[in-house]
């Protein structure tokens, strides 16, 4: 009820921002369609596949909301913007569809109940690659190189702006925050591996952090968009 409010009034109070109305739909649109997917579970029951989703769907309501929130500090008169070349710009878009994608593999991970499958890091049960142990192996070690992946992707970011937009302090600080909040997730997913996802507090900033980094990610896509 809280983000239909929101979506509802952003519309009607920010219309000079011209992505509002994008932004609100897509808020509402999927914080629906997760509620209806966590009542499907609830019963009919669904599997992994399907399931994964309930939480990429709560990704996107929570990156329109994050980009929505920060479209509240903006001056009217002079929106946030961000110069860059077109190459910079499809890179940030790419590594935002990736990012949900490293999302999308975690959830399946834990509806696949393969979290604690692998045991050590970086290798599982004392080998380096153990896909041909069956799925419930596969989507574990998956999620594993895809994150190892998102994160020298995000390594490659941050070079990027330090040596083409270092001038420029809005980037500057992004490529800072998505950095450290790399790190964190990195960090978090080796501490659930190392601890046998016992401790929930580990799993819960593991998601967390995801999802801010795909929340950032997806409202520099919109500043940098504007030129």
């Amino acid at each position: 009820m809280m983000v239909l409010i929101l979506s509802f009034w952003s519309w009607r109070k920010l219309k000079d921002i011209k992505e509002i109305k994008f932004f609100a739909i897509l808020a509402t649109a999927a914080i629906i369609i997760q509620g209806l997917m966590g009542a499907g579970q609830v019963v009919y029951g669904q599997p992994p596949l399907i399931m994964a989703l309930h939480f990429g769907f709560s990704a996107i309501s929570l990156a329109a909301v994050f980009t929505i929130t920060l479209f509240t500090f903006e001056k009217k008169e002079r929106p946030l913007e961000a110069t860059v070349g077109k190459a910079f710009y499809r890179f940030i878009v790419a590594i935002t569809i990736y990012a949900y994608a490293v999302i999308y593999t975690g959830a399946f991970v834990k509806h696949m109940g393969a979290a604690t499958v692998c045991t050590g890091f970086p290798m599982c049960n004392g080998e380096f690659v153990l896909f041909s142990e069956g799925m419930i192996v596969f989507a574990q070690m998956f999620h594993r190189l895809s994150g190892m992946l998102l994160a020298l992707l995000i390594v490659v970011l941050f070079i990027w702006i330090v040596k083409m937009y270092r001038s420029q302090q809005f980037l500057w600080w992004i490529g800072w925050f998505c950095l450290s909040l790399v790190v964190i997730q990195f960090l978090s997913g080796i501490s659930m591996v190392l601890t046998y996802n016992q401790h929930l507090t580990i799993g819960i900033i593991h998601a967390l952090t995801i999802s801010i980094l795909f929340s950032v990610l997806t409202y520099t896509i919109v500043v940098t968009r504007r030129k």
